[in-house]
């Protein structure tokens, strides 16, 4: 591969050959793309494949959770005509400082309960995931990133929603 560095925290790099991503076993073949491929890409997980957009979302995980939705760390994969990778760029947080202060995260049950509490939630709706990650949060006057603990809640099957597992509240982009 050759590989170019943009900007200070972007990686581009174009496949000498095209990585085919089979139909079957997708989620194990991506890894093995992620290993062979990208930079500390074993910090990476599967987000989702977007056929229409040709793209391939990995979003970079800490403590073994994902960080949701975090332009600075995760990595966009290319798809040619034939669903292979041909290229990508990738971003990576830096280091991770943690806070002192232990709280209690909420229960995905009461992620769940204020879903329905805001109205979110219909009564013919199924929820058919839920999982334990990070959403972040920019605070420009530091200059630096929040990594709070989030409950991501799949509904229907292609529903996303992030609730703040220390609070409660729902996340939506652009939400501050």
């Amino acid at each position: 591969q050759k590989a170019a560095l943009l900007e200070e925290k972007t990686i581009r790099s174009v496949l000498d050959k095209p990585f085919s991503v089979p139909e079957k076993n997708t989620k194990a073949k991506l890894s093995q793309f992620l290993k062979r491929y990208v930079l500390s890409g074993e910090d990476y997980e599967l987000w989702n494949v977007n056929k229409e957009k040709k793209t391939v979302t990995f979003f970079q995980r800490y403590n073994k959770h994902k960080i949701y939705d975090n332009e600075n760390g995760m990595i966009i994969a290319h798809l040619n005509d034939k669903g292979e990778i041909v290229s990508y760029e990738q971003t990576m947080l830096g280091s991770v400082k943690t806070l002192d202060d232990e709280q209690d995260v909420l229960s995905p049950l009461k992620a769940l309960e204020n879903l329905f509490l805001k109205d979110e939630l219909k009564k013919k709706d199924k929820v058919t995931d839920v999982e334990f990650g990070y959403y972040t949060f920019d605070l420009p006057l530091l200059n630096s990133q929040v990594l709070a603990p989030t409950w991501h809640i799949v509904v229907n099957g292609d529903t996303s929603y992030f609730v703040n597992a220390f609070e409660g509240q729902i996340i939506k982009k652009g939400n501050k």
